[in-house]
């Protein structure tokens, strides 16, 4: 296993309490991975991008924001203004990426909405729906 470590910049959501509302803690893990392979799917259309340019981090209880919290970051030392474009653009981000997933025709998630390894059990693209609904104003 290697480790890179890269001074760059990134855009960051904290969930607030009325956004995990109800919600376990499971639940809320699944709906942030979910959200975030969204956000990685569609941030690169918005950004006129290379996926491989940004990456998405999911987490549960960030030590930064003492929240759930989704970290999009830029792979390139410094950053080159990704990061500041998603800001500005929050919500249509967050539109975006809900029109997604509540467009895609599977019951419970797959690799085109929510991404890979999704277990059938943890109703992960109903987690990652509540989530965007409430976030998206």
């Amino acid at each position: 296993i290697a480790q890179e470590d890269v001074h760059t910049t990134s855009y960051w959501l904290a969930l607030d309490a009325e956004a995990i509302d109800g919600l376990s803690r499971a639940a809320i893990e699944a709906g942030l991975w979910g959200v975030a392979h969204l956000l990685a799917g569609v941030a690169p259309l918005f950004l006129m991008c290379d996926p491989k340019d940004i990456q998405v981090v999911a987490e549960v209880r960030c030590t930064f924001t003492q929240a759930p919290t989704l970290f999009i970051y830029e792979t390139r030392p410094g950053g080159v203004g990704f990061a500041k474009g998603l800001f500005e653009i929050h919500e249509a981000l967050l539109r975006a990426a809900l029109d997604l997933a509540a467009e895609c025709p599977c019951s419970s998630g797959c690799p085109s909405c929510i991404g890979p390894g999704v277990e059938e059990s943890t109703h992960a693209k109903a987690a990652a729906l509540t989530l965007l609904r409430r976030l998206v104003r």
